[in-house]
């Protein structure tokens, strides 16, 4: 596919790029309901970026293909496959955690399904279909999480 934007800060070649897809010469293509769940992701984000003072977001992980996802050792029931979470920084606003207790006190305006406050990043999902968690998490360890941003 050729690169295009799926909203007005956020291309299609950032949602899918992989530097280990790329290293091991594997395709991150997604099929036609991960691409809209990337488009509803992006229209997302837009609200999260204006939120962060309209501050640049830095994507580190977006879309992952299933096979990839299981390449990275990623999560089996991971959002990343269906084009709905995204890991990102956003230093020019601040840290991860001034990041995560920012969106959490416009959690009304920004509905996400999940905030992961990680070690050095944000990772937020969105749901356009289904119920919305709207779980706040912290990552203590690879694989732990605790309730709440601490």
């Amino acid at each position: 596919m050729k690169n295009f934007q799926l909203s007005p800060h956020f291309s299609f070649r950032e949602a899918t790029y992989s530097a280990t897809a790329q290293d091991r010469g594997m395709l991150n293509t997604p099929n036609d309901a991960q691409l809209e769940a990337m488009k509803y992701t992006a229209f997302k984000l837009e609200v999260v970026r204006q939120v962060l003072d309209n501050r640049p977001l830095y994507i580190t992980s977006w879309f992952r293909s299933w096979a990839l996802n299981n390449a990275i050792g990623g999560a089996q029931k991971s959002q990343h496959s269906n084009g709905e979470a995204v890991d990102f920084k956003c230093p020019g606003f601040g840290s991860p955690k001034q990041i995560a207790l920012e969106l959490m006190a416009n959690k009304e305006l920004v509905g996400y399904d999940q905030l992961i406050l990680e070690p050095t990043w944000i990772h937020i999902s969105f749901r356009q279909h289904g119920p919305v968690r709207g779980n706040e998490l912290t990552c203590r360890a690879p694989g732990h999480y605790m309730p709440g941003i601490e």
